[in-house]
């Protein structure tokens, strides 16, 4: 059991944990492990042992930055429907368990991770709209897709993302309307009085999401992100909690096995 084949393995046997594995889970794992091969030789492997022999061998298989991606990720993977149900809290606690993690390191990824999928917060429209054009919601689709084109160029990975997040066609028409006739200036003006603190957050979490797709930050990115963290009001302190989580969990670097010395 290789640490890449390992962390398939385990996502397999998170997204099993309630039943039966949704198609959008299964696209996640295959943006991340681009490898098919391996993602299959991890269900071979899951199938095999089950999880009674697959927890084991994780402490011996994996170093602690693996283990922490892995965990990070199952977390993720386990709130991708927008439930986190009880066999599926259950199963990230035996995982907890076996890599060894801290609660209080499970914890911090837990409320992080928490805070990118709980899209549920801009279901509530209380707080007016600056702009008739604008809601929270379209809000964050313009966002998403200012963040897309940032870097010139929209990579399919970033898309298939989106369209998960977002799947209202009335509500993407919105967005990518005001932002083709107002700009990013516009946008980036309207977001503090129109978001509340969690939609902020969650704002800002998921275009850390989006930049990350395809395992690249460009400085293009890098800029676009700070000015949207300036134009929420969020601060340095609740923004490095969001970059320094969702990065450990898009870093699958950490699996690639070391270059033979020379």
């Amino acid at each position: 059991l290789d640490p890449l084949t390992a962390f398939c393995a385990s996502v397999h046997a998170i997204m099993q944990a309630d039943g039966h594995v949704d198609q959008v889970e299964l696209n996640n794992l295959q943006n991340v492990v681009r490898d098919p091969s391996i993602i299959e030789q991890g269900r071979r492997w899951l199938d095999q042992a089950g999880l009674a022999g697959l927890l084991p061998r994780l402490k011996q298989t994996l170093n602690h930055s693996q283990k922490l991606c892995l965990l990070a990720n199952l977390i993720d993977v386990s709130m991708a429907d927008g439930l986190l149900r009880s066999k599926e809290h259950q199963m990230l606690e035996r995982f907890r368990a076996a890599l060894e993690i801290t609660e209080a390191d499970f914890q911090a990824l837990f409320d992080t991770l928490t805070i990118e999928n709980q899209l549920a917060v801009f279901a509530d429209e209380n707080r007016p709209a600056t702009s008739e054009a604008l809601s929270p919601l379209s809000a964050l689709v313009a966002s998403l897709h200012a963040m897309i084109q940032a870097d010139g160029a929209a990579d399919p990975k970033e898309l298939n993302l989106l369209r998960h997040l977002i799947d209202d066609p009335n509500v993407t028409a919105q967005g990518l309307k005001f932002l083709a006739a107002h700009g990013i200036e516009a946008l980036l003006n309207h977001l503090n009085g129109l978001l509340t603190p969690p939609q902020k957050l969650c704002l800002l979490a998921n275009l850390l999401k989006v930049a990350m797709a395809d395992g690249l930050l460009r400085s293009a990115e890098q800029r676009l992100l700070a000015r949207f963290k300036e134009a929420a009001g969020v601060s340095d302190r609740d923004y490095q909690a969001l970059f320094d989580v969702l990065l450990l969990k898009n870093n699958l670097s950490v699996f690639a096995p070391p270059e033979a010395g020379g």
